[in-house]
């Protein structure tokens, strides 16, 4: 998934764009000293797509001391934790935020055109979704109370809305596999029924859509959808609308990436111009760290050991940047370090994976269900 634009909720609602790409990797060698080196050119190449953005020279160089600083270990990137980190200037690093002259807006219509151009897939869906950032007073852009979805609750916060690229009683259930996680295959029982929903006035028929009903084999969760198309009508199946259904944990899980390891909510400023500036700068951080995933990353299975996550591309992506200047000696040492601890985290998510795989494949048969001989929504994965 790549977050590629985004909009605070004012009076009107304008979504952003989020789409899901496949990934295309090369296989059988893992991430390498040679890799760690080669992502200066990486993202040199990277940073030539979206000079036009900014420019006069400042403003080019104080983007990529900001994108540096969402790149590094900094735990609360701010703008005052990011300019101590270089370290630069805080009054420097907020100016660029608030009015440094550059094209903001550009840089968003670039990301999603190479989003759209390099990294489509032949079965992208679009989702709208919403993540909220809890935010005290009543001056910054966008704030207001509103429900929070994030924490369940009414309060003062900012929703960023996004679009993700991504009559039972008598019917039997069918079972789907609906996708696959790193924790084994996630089968539901599917109803669905064409229905009319109520016009406002009550007096007219509305058009037919599809309702439905969900329920977790194993947890007994229940989910509820309707769409306005139906199955068998204008090439639609009952494939697809559960595909876009369930393409929505992908985007969820995107905004949990990028807040955790980019600070996509750690702003601490108020103006409309300054908040759409730190988003823009995430999301450009957040699509160089997916190109150099799709580029490196050995494997798209976690039980491979070889799968590299957003965390540990931006860590690598991090001790690039700062042993750049030291001699090569130390750059190795330092590289080496990091591999270490990379490959020490993937074998373990490996081993987890491969047990949590083991469980519930126990369970499903249990049931008397075979993952492997119902339905499935999405491609399945290789055996593990």
């Amino acid at each position: 998934m790549g977050l590629i634009a985004v909009d605070l909720e004012f009076k009107k609602r304008r979504p952003c764009v989020c789409l899901k790409f496949r990934t295309e990797t090369t296989e059988g060698r893992r991430l390498s000293l040679q890799d760690i080196a080669s992502l200066g050119k990486l993202r040199a190449q990277f940073w030539g797509l979206f000079a036009e953005c900014f420019r006069r020279p400042a403003g080019r160089r104080l983007l990529a001391v900001y994108v540096r600083g969402l790149l590094s270990n900094v735990q609360r990137k701010n703008v005052e934790a990011l300019a101590l980190e270089q370290p630069l200037p805080v009054r420097t690093l907020q100016r660029f935020l608030e009015s440094i002259q550059g094209d903001e807006n550009l840089l968003r219509d670039r990301c999603q055109q190479l989003i759209a151009t390099e990294h489509t897939d032949p079965e992208a869906s679009g989702l709208i979704d919403e993540t909220g950032t809890t935010k005290s007073g009543s001056q910054t852009a966008g704030v207001k109370r509103q429900y929070n979805d994030n924490r369940g609750k009414l309060e003062n916060c900012i929703n960023s809305v996004a679009l993700g690229s991504p009559g039972f009683v008598d019917q039997s259930a069918q079972q789907y596999r609906i996708q696959d996680t790193c924790k084994g295959p996630q089968v539901w029982e599917i109803q669905g029924h064409t229905c009319w929903r109520k016009t406002p006035s009550s007096d007219l028929v509305s058009r037919q859509g599809t309702l439905l009903v969900a329920r977790h084999v194993l947890t007994g969760e229940q989910k509820y959808f309707f769409s306005n198309r139906v199955p068998g009508r204008d090439g639609w199946t009952l494939r697809d609308l559960l595909q876009v259904a369930f393409a929505r944990a992908q985007v969820e899980g995107c905004f949990r990436e990028v807040k955790e390891e980019l600070g996509w909510d750690h702003f601490e400023c108020r103006g409309g111009r300054c908040i759409h500036r730190h988003l823009y700068a995430t999301i450009l951080s957040g699509l160089f760290c997916a190109r150099v995933r799709q580029k490196l990353s050995p494997s798209k299975l976690v039980i491979s050991g070889e799968l590299l996550t957003l965390e540990q591309v931006r860590r690598a992506a991090n001790v690039f940047l700062e042993t750049i200047d030291l001699p090569r000696p130390q750059r190795r040492r330092k590289y080496e370090q990091e591999l270490q601890h990379q490959r020490y985290h993937q074998r373990r998510n490996a081993t987890a994976s491969r047990a949590h795989h083991k469980t519930r494949l126990k369970k499903l048969r249990d049931l008397g269900i075979d993952p492997d001989q119902i339905k499935s929504v999405f491609p399945k994965q290789p055996p593990c």
